[in-house]
């Protein structure tokens, strides 16, 4: 679980999503035709949902939260404990590495976001309260 990098880029930029915990594939790059105004067609890349995923809510420890991206399969079976929540930081920390490496940032853009996510844990899900 968790183990493997969720993100998967080559020189075009984001080529798959896997599930953060299974790494199954749940998203991929593809190509469409796109009408531009003049009623040129071109070819764009697009992002396709090829599973079905739930976005699981969790809170960091910085105030904010995040979603966990996970196939159904994993939503239904994961659980609500410390390895899995480390597991879960790891991936977030992989991916928002790979995400400025892959973005050619400088190295003191990705040094920053390195060190920015070092302390990053994930706390606990996120409860969403109604508003009255």
């Amino acid at each position: 679980m968790y183990d493997k990098e969720y993100l998967e880029y080559d020189k075009y930029g984001l080529k798959k999503v896997g599930c953060m915990r299974c790494n199954i594939p749940i998203k991929k790059r593809k190509v469409v035709k796109e009408e531009k105004g003049s009623g040129e067609i071109i070819n764009v890349y697009a992002i396709q949902t090829l599973k079905a995923f739930t976005p699981i809510p969790y809170d960091l420890n910085t105030g904010s939260y995040t979603n966990i991206l996970m196939c159904d399969e994993c939503a239904r079976e994961h659980s609500n404990t410390e390895e899995e929540r480390k597991g879960m930081a790891l991936q977030l920390k992989r991916g928002w590495v790979g995400e400025v490496v892959n973005s050619k940032r400088s190295q003191k853009e990705i040094d920053f976001i390195k060190k920015t996510v070092e302390s990053l844990v994930v706390v606990r899900p996120t409860v969403f309260s109604k508003k009255k």
